[in-house]
């Protein structure tokens, strides 16, 4: 098997073919000791047939190979390159195997009193030499978690930071480099998107967002199969940093031509599965396909996207599916009048690795040069984050700047640079036509409210009743309003269970895809277990149900 050395060494050659070959047979080997590489060894299968049929696509075609492709291959290709060389240079030997969790098991049941126990079988010190155990030698082997994509790996990659100094002027924009660096307690979340098998003309269908573990993707369809006997798995990826419970999620889903009810939805992760769904109306004149991107976004900014083609009288499980994208380049544009809201960006994005390169703001007006300094900035980000405001309304050079990106995004295969628009407070005008499509989000920092030191309701319980039943009654979402003031600081989860089969009961409203029976059913289980909470919350006399 040749060296890791060679194998670098023939890549930067253009023999694409031959090192995806011996890194996968490399990876089949090392699948033997530990399935996360397994796992790598499908993938580099997979990345090969897919480089061989662009390769026979772009010779029938008479061009070249997709770059972007391309580029994406070497990326994944020198990380695992760099694990592998890692895990090479830090040998370790035990003296004897890994106990397993059986050995442990039969240990420990031999008695049920801790003072009664034996003493472990297995000795304190599993190895001979001073080197640490192999899970902490080689982290991505840790039995809680893989690690993530090693920054540090991918150095041989081609540059995409934007130039820093010479020519480049003072600009509106800011190149970011994300890459969050997890916690320990940190999972790594999976989205699963469902939707109805066939779709026609002038018809409503249900697309839903799962958020979950990959250990849930079972319960998650059968779930689905329970509640929408119409709705198939479209597509799965896994998001491109992990999560910790507590985290909101905003996804935002855009389908060309086609309307979307309520496109911005939130979710709350508690590591158990949470979905948004979305009420999807296909056009009269709707004809083919059209192409939908579901964009995630996170508390320190945006964590992936998932692209699809939908299609009209067949199969929609044919979806045309891409990973959960990782946005290396960011370009922010902004008004120079609110530098001191994206300041307060700063502390967060740096906290969880994201990058800032030294670009300062420039003037409203444009500079002479602007043009070859910022354009090729805007057409080689990912993605293009606008703060609107009064000032940036005024302002002609970020009317210059989300042009640019709007027609960049228009001729661009893969439809980049994604656009998010980002309202700095209530009092923005109203977005320019051309945007109309991109729905304006509040600031992707803003997190969840604390709640009030003293939760006791001043009201009596009954009045506090009377009111959680009409909210249910009328579909009034208040209703979590009034919980939340009642709510205990250190039982959040109460709130966000309620608030999530409250969605589902609106979507079963809203699509009207269960009789009047089961929805009165679902709206007496909702009652039932706002008074069970209320009574457990208020602190009167009266609040004893």
């Amino acid at each position: 098997m040749p060296p890791l050395s060679l194998l670098r060494s023939a890549w930067k050659n253009g023999q694409y073919v031959q090192v995806l070959t011996e890194l996968a047979e490399r990876l089949d080997k090392l699948g033997t000791q530990h399935p996360r590489w397994r796992k790598e060894a499908k993938t580099c299968r997979t990345i090969l047939e897919e480089w061989q049929a662009e390769c026979l696509r772009a010779e029938a075609a008479g061009t070249s190979p997709s770059q972007r492709l391309l580029q994406d291959i070497q990326t994944w290709v020198l990380k695992t390159l760099g694990q592998l060389e890692r895990r090479e240079r830090a040998p370790v030997t035990l003296s004897m195997p890994r106990p397993s969790k059986n050995d442990f098991r039969k240990h420990w049941r031999k008695s049920k009193d801790f003072s009664t126990r034996e003493e472990s079988p297995f000795p304190a010190e599993s190895h001979t030499s001073s080197a640490p155990p192999m899970w902490e030698a080689y982290p991505e082997e840790a039995p809680a978690m893989a690690a993530p994509p090693d920054a540090e790996m991918v150095g041989d990659a081609p540059d995409m930071t934007p130039p820093q100094s010479g020519a480049a002027p003072e600009t509106s924009g800011i190149a970011v480099s994300s890459y969050v660096a997890p916690s320990a307690t940190a999972e790594w979340v999976e989205v699963t998107v469902y939707s109805p098998e066939q779709v026609q003309p002038e018809q409503s269908f249900l697309l839903t967002a799962f958020a979950h573990l990959a250990e849930q993707a079972e319960a998650i369809a059968a779930l689905i199969r329970e509640s929408d006997p119409d709705a198939v798995r479209q597509g799965g990826k896994t998001l491109s940093a992990p999560l910790e419970r507590g985290s909101v999620l905003q996804c935002q889903l855009s389908i060309e031509n086609w309307e979307v009810d309520e496109p911005v939805q939130s979710l709350v992760w508690l590591g158990r599965p949470a979905s948004v769904e979305y009420v999807v109306k296909v056009p009269a004149q709707a004809k083919g396909k059209a192409f939908g991107r579901l964009l995630i976004i996170g508390a320190t900014g945006p964590l992936g996207r998932i692209s699809f083609n939908l299609s009209l009288g067949q199969d929609t499980s044919s979806f045309v599916q891409t990973d959960a994208r990782i946005f290396h380049q960011t370009y922010l544009s902004f008004a120079a009048q609110d530098e001191a809201f994206i300041t307060q960006l700063q502390p967060t994005l740096q906290s969880t690795g994201w990058k800032w390169m030294p670009i300062t703001p420039g003037p409203s007006q444009l500079l002479p040069d602007w043009e070859a300094a910022t354009i090729p900035l805007i057409r080689q980000c990912e993605l293009f984050v606008l703060f609107w405001s009064e000032s940036a309304n005024d302002c002609e050079r970020v009317a210059m700047e989300w042009q640019v990106a709007l027609g960049s995004r228009l001729s661009d295969t893969d439809g980049l640079p994604d656009i998010m628009a980002i309202q700095i407070n209530e009092s923005s005008p109203k977005a320019p036509p051309e945007l109309a499509f991109i729905p304006f989000l509040p600031s992707f920092v803003a997190r969840l409210p604390p709640l009030p030191e003293n939760p006791a309701y001043t009201e009596d319980a009954t009045t506090l009743l009377r009111l959680a039943d009409q909210y249910v009654a009328t579909g009034d979402e208040r209703v979590f309003d009034l919980l939340y003031a009642c709510a205990d600081p250190q039982d959040q989860s109460l709130i966000a269970a309620i608030q999530n089969r409250w969605h589902t009961l609106r979507r079963s409203e809203r699509l009207q895809r269960v009789t009047a029976d089961q929805a009165r059913v679902e709206r007496s289980d909702l009652n039932a277990t706002i008074l069970r909470l209320a009574s457990q919350w208020c602190s009167t006399e009266e609040g004893e149900v």
